[in-house]
């Protein structure tokens, strides 16, 4: 039994030691077939420097940097208000509007007319009651006539004068005066009794003209205002791109130094060479900033120049600008009670809707008075004067008053003397039944006052607004 055991544990030693013997010689084996690795070598530094650009080109296309033109704020302001062409056009809206006043008011020009004429006209007549010669009657008149007419600015009036005149030869035998000068004087006068009493469209056109005017004052001066607060605007953008500019050109500069600073650095190895690369790359976006400053200059000027300039060919269009005027305004202090109480006084927008307000109110009172009856007092007057030769060939000539025997200056002292006048007084009604345009137009007008009542609301919480 003991002979067996030590048998099998020798023979388990031997195996073990045989296995052992094999994995040492495979693992020698794969270690001597391995190849030993060649250390690689330092890569050689590249060249991180190059050569530094200048500064950018200050010079800005369209304008000559050797006249430059120094201007305050104030001369800014002046400048805008004269040559302006928003405001210049407000100035001929508003001497439209002067002009259109007189155009109304002229309705009230005396109308001067007249008239002149040569006639001849032969009339068979079959009777010889009618003074026919061979069976006619030839009658030849030279006539004239001149009239004046126009409204009164008062209570709607109108006025009719004309004086007639004539040279009159006939071959009538009964006509007692031959050659003979007929003349007369004929004046009318009709007024309102009910409608266009008080206001009628003459009246109404000049008040509204009148209120136009005063619109027109107020839009100019809104559109001074709004010109000044943009040249105000334009001023200030001009001087935030210049300043902005010098502060981009001062960091270029700075960036610049910090480079030759970082090439230094990095000769005495202080510094990794890439360090070159990121100062070479900010100054790149520096410049880029710059260029775009530069633009924003030539914009801001150009804005500015467009509001104070009357056209491209004044000799400033090519000048840059150079703003003078310190940076440190004083800021105003006022309460936001007294400032919406100022601005509801100024503005002229509220001004623009009370003035559109009172010309509403003459519109209602026109159309209202257009519902009422036609009503009118007409009376006339004519003054007639007659002289002239007695006609040989009349069996009555010789019974023709002393006073009618003559020629054109008796015919005219008969009518200076009011011997043969002619009164017309009368009343002349008219009313268009159901009258539904006067009606529909008044309603128009009340409506339209409420429109004006609601905007001026919705402009005054927009200006209270503005105002806080």
């Amino acid at each position: 039994m003991t002979n067996i055991s030590f048998s099998l544990s020798k023979s388990l030693t031997t195996a073990v030691l045989s296995s052992v013997a094999g994995l040492l010689f495979l693992v020698s084996s794969a270690v001597s077939q391995t190849p030993t690795p060649t250390p690689e070598p330092t890569p050689v530094q590249p060249t991180f420097a190059t050569p530094l650009k200048p500064m950018p080109d200050p010079s800005r296309v369209g304008v000559n940097a050797a006249e430059p033109l120094s201007l305050s704020l104030t001369d800014a302001i002046d400048m805008a208000l004269k040559n302006n062409n928003d405001i210049d056009v407000s100035r001929n809206d508003a001497q439209i509007s002067d002009f259109n006043l007189k155009a109304a008011k002229g309705i009230y020009d005396p109308f001067f007319n007249s008239q002149t004429f040569y006639e001849s006209r032969t009339t068979p007549t079959a009777s010889t009651i009618g003074g026919a010669v061979n069976g006619s009657v030839t009658q030849r008149q030279f006539f004239n006539d001149i009239g004046l007419s126009g409204f009164v600015p008062k209570f709607g009036g109108s006025y009719d004068v004309i004086f007639n005149q004539a040279r009159t030869n006939t071959t009538n035998r009964n006509t007692t005066l031959n050659p003979q000068f007929p003349t007369n004087l004929v004046g009318t006068y009709t007024q309102p009794l009910w409608r266009g009493l008080r206001i009628d469209a003459n009246r109404r056109n000049i008040m509204i003209a009148g209120k136009n005017v005063e619109i027109s004052g107020s839009q100019l001066r809104v559109k001074a205002a709004d010109s000044i607060t943009a040249v105000e605007q334009a001023y200030w953008d001009l001087v935030f791109a210049l300043r902005f500019l010098q502060v981009q050109n001062d960091t270029l500069a700075q960036a610049r130094e910090q480079l030759e600073s970082n090439k230094r650095l990095v000769d005495k190895g202080v510094l990794a060479p890439i360090e070159i690369v990121a100062a070479e790359a900010q100054i790149a976006t520096f410049e880029q900033t710059i260029f775009t400053a530069q633009e924003s200059i030539t914009r801001a000027e150009n804005v500015l120049k467009t509001l104070l300039l009357p056209d491209r060919s004044s000799p400033e269009w090519s000048r840059p600008i150079t703003p003078v005027t310190t940076t440190n305004p004083d800021i105003p202090r006022i309460g936001v009670e007294v400032a919406t109480a100022e601005a509801m006084k100024n503005r002229p927008e509220i001004e623009q809707l009370e003035t559109t307000a009172e010309i509403n109110k003459i519109d209602q009172r026109f159309y209202k008075d257009q519902t009422k009856p036609q009503i009118d007092l007409v009376g006339s007057y004519t003054a007639a004067g007659l002289a002239g030769t007695p006609n040989p060939l009349s069996s009555g000539a010789a019974n023709v008053p002393p006073n009618l025997v003559g020629g054109y200056g008796t015919s005219l002292g008969n009518l200076a003397a009011l011997d043969y006048p002619t009164y017309r007084v009368g009343v002349q009604i008219g009313l268009p039944l159901r009258n539904r345009t006067a009606k529909a137009n008044f309603g128009r007008s009340l409506v339209e006052g409420d429109r004006i009542a609601n905007n001026r609301a919705q402009t005054e919480q927009v200006v209270e607004a503005e105002v806080r």
